[in-house]
């Protein structure tokens, strides 16, 4: 028996030794002893996290938070609240250590993670990947991430640039400015701002 990173419960770990594990309980798939060896992520470093929807290709991005609720009348409510299956607060994800990690909040028709639908009320904490489905309800949404460093930390890191040919933006929405703001979301969209040289 081997305890999961994610969920910290016992799985087996039968099989040929040092291969990947699947967690029955969470579909958390990790090879032992290779978590140890894994960089961690700079203390700077955000994960920025988009819902695409698999069938309108609507972008739900969702803010540079640790914990955020996904639902009807939370994050994302201008795309969710045209879907009835989608609950008012649908599901809460979570950014832990550089992974995403998905829980239902009791919804009415459900939170189902990867091609395999994993079942995110009966297992707390599924981590999602880049390039994952991510069912709310029967609605697929395509899970996109991407690491970036902070807005602060990439002003602090920029030596040799001048402070007036910096420019800092937002992806969505196009605000910019030529200083980051001090949260590093963008105030209009709350989407995370990126730094680039003029």
């Amino acid at each position: 028996m081997i305890k999961c990173p994610n969920c910290e419960l016992q799985v087996s770990a039968a099989g040929t030794p040092g291969a990947e594990i699947v967690c029955e309980h969470c579909n958390e798939r990790f090879r032992p002893g290779a978590l140890e060896a894994a960089p961690a992520l700079p203390e700077s470093a955000m994960t920025v996290v988009q819902l695409v929807s698999v069938k309108t290709d609507e972008t739900i991005s969702l803010p540079a938070q640790t914990r955020m609720v996904v639902g009807r009348e939370e994050v994302g409510r201008e795309v969710l609240g045209r879907i009835g299956q989608v609950s008012r607060q649908h599901c809460l994800v979570e950014q832990t250590g550089g992974r995403v990690l998905v829980t239902d909040l009791g919804s009415t028709h459900g939170t189902f993670a990867g091609a395999q639908k994993t079942d995110c009320a009966k297992n707390k904490r599924t981590q999602v990947r880049d390039g994952d489905l991510l069912f709310l309800g029967r609605e697929p949404f395509e899970v996109k991430l991407q690491v970036i460093e902070s807005p602060s930390a990439q002003t602090e890191n920029a030596v040799g640039i001048s402070e007036e040919s910096q420019c800092f933006d937002c992806h969505l929405c196009g605000w910019e400015a030529n200083s980051a703001p001090p949260d590093g979301l963008c105030p209009k969209c709350l989407a995370v701002v990126a730094r680039r040289s003029l």
